[in-house]
């Protein structure tokens, strides 16, 4: 999961001496927080919140406003299968309110997937998404925007 973090971050998250951090992936000199990308800012307290529940195998119900601020559209793909992963591992709920195309574009296919896996085309359907960020038929519920 950290490594999945990292890999949307674009950088290692730390704290030393009272600061926040993050080590960007290429730069040889850690970015303080507060001058790291608006984005990147933005979604490292989701990313932060969600791993540590994730780590305590936590049941929650999450209400996130518009996890697609200032990233672009292929981040925010990324960032809806980790709510979904985070969904499925924990069995919790999530509700998103967006403004984003993207952000509901993920859902639906990740929805539609899930749909397809249980009328039989499970096959197809590994082949295109990642199993662990499919939603159950059932479980739409569970990541509403």
């Amino acid at each position: 999961m950290s490594d999945l973090i990292v890999g949307i971050e674009k950088g290692e998250y730390f704290y030393s001496a009272g600061r926040e951090f993050l080590k960007i992936e290429g730069s040889e000199q850690p970015v303080a927080i507060n001058f790291a990308l608006s984005g990147q800012q933005e979604i490292l307290w989701l990313l932060n919140f969600i791993y540590v529940l994730m780590l305590r195998q936590e049941k929650a119900f999450l209400i996130i406003e518009e996890p697609e601020a200032h990233i672009y559209s292929l981040l925010q793909k990324r960032i809806m299968e980790f709510i979904v992963l985070f969904a499925n591992l924990n069995d919790s709920e999530v509700f998103i309110t967006t403004h984003s195309p993207y952000v509901l574009t993920v859902a639906n296919n990740l929805y539609y997937a899930g749909v397809l896996r249980e009328e039989g085309m499970k096959r197809e359907v590994n082949k295109a998404v990642n199993k662990n960020y499919v939603m159950k038929k059932g479980n739409y519920q569970r990541i509403s925007c």
